[in-house]
């Protein structure tokens, strides 16, 4: 049986120059005049087809035409609910709303990846060793932004990248394990190597070093962050020397601010306006089945891929998460000063190549 398709114009045709498919579609149903079977409503920019399993008669036609006239294109059929076997809706998961605002810790297993907490040290005189070649500084464990150490690390080299000069003519640093420019730097050290001798000139170097173990995760002014995953991804080697802890902090007077200063005099210990103060209990991470116990996810092992280079990795890495999106999702508001401060306690790193947390997150504006 061949299908016969009826061509109106949506503009001309309807009665407010639009249609609602589904609600069409039933008032086509609902027509008794009409008895040739519906096969489907269909549109494409100004054309509405409507398809019948066989040839309307000449009553048919003018019912049909009736109802396309009438037709308002008010939408009241909506479609079916789908639901699981039990009653359960079924929903599809919708993309994040607001600006990706996802962040990565250093690497608990090398101090100089710590570059949220360092200092900035400028124009110190460095010390030749006496060959010429080597000149060293007054503090170890430079912050380390070019030997892929850190994400995305090229957005970092302006505000912690290493800078050495020779008679305040700066100069260039080699690539990881080459000696393509003039230096290399032992970060761990706090050393200079140059490839040439620089005996009698005056070597300067402006750095970051290590002070602690802490990291932030904070919402810039004007916005909240949501929080909608948390991993943390362990290389096979990582052998755990501290404590991981996950500190929430806001604002005083937002969730204390009983115990701002000269509001009640009753209260041994008050605190000024903006400062932060825990909120809650942190959560203390000591052993690796601490890790495992809570997390809700595991991921298969992913082998070492890469290459047997800086840039490759030197062990698999085992991955944990916390889907936050699917229980309830983590608000950090800045006018609250909300943030988690993520540290060691002991500041000690950890053995082994590799232990970082993520935290997927969308920044969005406050209204």
């Amino acid at each position: 049986m061949a299908i016969t398709v009826y061509n109106y114009s949506i503009a001309d045709d309807t009665a407010n120059g639009k249609v609602a498919p589904r609600n069409l579609d039933q008032e086509i149903r609902d027509d008794l005049t009409i008895t040739k079977e519906l096969a489907g409503v269909t549109i494409s920019g100004n054309d509405l087809d409507i398809s019948f399993q066989a040839a309307l008669d000449v009553t048919e036609e003018s019912a049909l035409d009736s109802i396309v006239a009438a037709h308002t294109g008010v939408v009241t059929i909506k479609a079916p609910e789908r639901v699981s076997p039990s009653g359960v809706p079924l929903t599809m998961p919708q993309w994040r709303e607001g600006n990706p605002t996802d962040f990565i810790t250093f690497n608990w297993c090398d101090k100089t990846s710590w570059y949220a907490a360092s200092t900035r040290v400028t124009n110190e005189v460095l010390t030749d060793s006496g060959d010429g070649l080597t000149f060293t500084s007054a503090n170890p464990y430079w912050v380390s932004v070019t030997q892929g150490k850190i994400s995305q690390e090229h957005r970092l080299v302006s505000a912690y990248g290493a800078v050495i000069t020779v008679n305040d003519v700066a100069k260039i640093e080699s690539s990881p394990g080459t000696t393509d420019g003039d230096y290399q730097i032992n970060y761990d050290t706090g050393a200079i190597t140059f490839n040439s001798s620089q005996a009698g000139n005056t070597v300067k170097a402006t750095y970051s070093y290590v002070t602690t173990a802490d990291f932030y995760i904070e919402p810039k002014s004007g916005t909240t962050i949501r929080l909608t995953a948390v991993e943390v991804q362990f290389s096979a080697d990582v052998g755990l020397t501290d404590s991981v802890r996950f500190d929430i902090e806001g604002f005083v007077e937002y969730f204390a601010p009983q115990m701002v200063d000269d509001v009640n005099p009753d209260y041994v210990t008050t605190f000024p306006s903006g400062t932060r103060i825990p909120l809650g209990s942190p959560r203390i991470y000591k052993t690796m089945y601490d890790f495992i116990a809570e997390a809700q996810r595991a991921y298969p092992v992913i082998p070492a891929l890469g290459g047997n280079t800086w840039r490759g990795m030197s062990q698999d890495v085992y991955v944990l998460r916390w889907p936050y999106q699917e229980d309830a999702t983590r608000d950090l508001s800045a006018d609250k000063g909300m943030r988690i401060k993520v540290s060691l306690e002991n500041n000690t790193p950890f053995q082994g190549a590799y232990a970082v947390a993520t935290f997927y997150a969308v920044s969005v504006n406050d209204s």
